[in-house]
């Protein structure tokens, strides 16, 4: 799919959804319910995509396991119970909670590589109990393959991550 496809889709999606959303919060829904929606949806889509474009990374990464991310939502719920339990911890006196991790991410190709590190980090800290500390490059500190994500977390790993594991 061309970037300018790729980019309309996305548009699209995001005025049916932002259209979708404000309908529903509507009492009564009107055929001028309906179309201050569509307008306010519209705006809301151009100012995102105007203020999201210069951070969005081009070409997106191959060879991510897309499916993966279909697990997010099981993660965040899992790891809002691992921040309760570690907040109660630390009001106890449990002193430091969490643990840090180092995980390697998916090898790609020079011109991929930030775009991955990108998403990488989105997908790491989406959920709460995890977050990325720092990225090292490829070759910087380690000799794998693979640029590297320090992560800080308070639960275990999560199934979303193997969407950028090798």
């Amino acid at each position: 799919m061309s970037t300018g496809a790729r980019r309309t889709a996305e548009a699209a999606a995001w005025w049916v959804a932002l259209t979708a959303g404000y309908l529903v919060l509507v009492s009564t829904v009107t055929t001028a319910e309906m179309v201050l929606g569509a307008l306010l949806a519209g705006l809301a889509t151009v100012v995102g995509i105007l203020v999201i474009g210069p951070f969005r990374p081009d070409p997106p990464p191959r060879h991510v396991r897309w499916r993966s991310v279909l697990w997010l939502p099981v993660d965040v719920v899992r790891d809002v119970g691992a921040t309760t339990v570690a907040v109660a911890r630390s009001l106890a006196g449990a002193g430091h909670v969490g643990r840090e991790e180092d995980v390697v991410l998916l090898p790609q190709a020079d011109g991929e590589a930030e775009s991955l590190r990108t998403y990488a980090v989105l997908l790491l800290s989406a959920s709460p109990g995890t977050y990325v500390e720092r990225l090292e490059q490829a070759g910087e500190h380690h000799r794998d393959r693979g640029d590297r994500a320090r992560l800080h977390r308070l639960g275990g790993a999560a199934r979303s991550e193997r969407a950028v594991r090798p």
